[in-house]
């Protein structure tokens, strides 16, 4: 069974909210632009290494455990079951 990393939305927003930062200046400082960092909150696609590195860098107080979460990739049967 593949594994997944899935973000933990909960938490960035905290994390961002904490810093005082908004959607834009945020993904400035993990050095993404804002949409990719709006598709990645949003679950459209999973975080890559470049959105894992820009939310460790920008956030370092947190780990990685704070942040992600890892999980089994959704089979494409599932999906179209459910």
């Amino acid at each position: 069974m593949p594994y997944t990393v899935i973000l933990r939305t909960g938490a960035l927003d905290s994390a961002i909210a904490e810093a005082g930062l908004d959607g834009v200046s945020a993904a400035g400082a993990m050095s993404l632009s804002p949409s990719a960092l709006a598709v990645v909150r949003a679950g459209v696609r999973p975080p890559d290494a470049e959105f894992i590195a820009g939310a460790l860098a920008a956030f370092p107080e947190l780990g990685f455990g704070d942040l992600f979460e890892i999980g089994a990739e959704a089979d494409e049967d599932d999906e179209r079951d459910g």
